[in-house]
């Protein structure tokens, strides 16, 4: 029996909104109305496993579709072309299933 590693078909898009420090420019930070918080967005992509395959920073202030396309676009260069289904929660609206079925990704 051979063990190989299988490259990842099912990632898992979510963004979370986190304080930054003092000190950090605005240019690069922003503030979330939804969860009231003032900072920075994080975006990732994680196989079934859990292990990373994309990550994007972001303003706080920038919706989950701008963070959800930068990802596919990730997903879709680094994976190797093997992801076909992206599960997603309800923050993602259809531009970023629109764009995922454009890459070969079913969201």
């Amino acid at each position: 029996m051979t063990l190989g590693l299988e490259d990842p078909t099912l990632v898992v898009l979510d963004t979370q909104s986190v304080h930054v420090a003092a000190g950090v420019p605005a240019s690069t930070s922003g503030h979330d109305p939804a969860k009231r918080v003032p900072g920075r967005k994080r975006g990732l992509a994680v196989d079934v496993l859990g292990l990373v395959i994309a990550v994007v920073v972001l303003a706080a202030n920038t919706h989950d579709n701008a963070a959800g396309i930068i990802l596919l676009d990730q997903v879709a260069e680094h994976a190797g072309g093997t992801v076909r289904k992206a599960l997603v929660d309800q923050g993602f609206k259809n531009q970023v299933v629109m764009h995922g079925a454009g890459l070969g990704i079913d969201v």
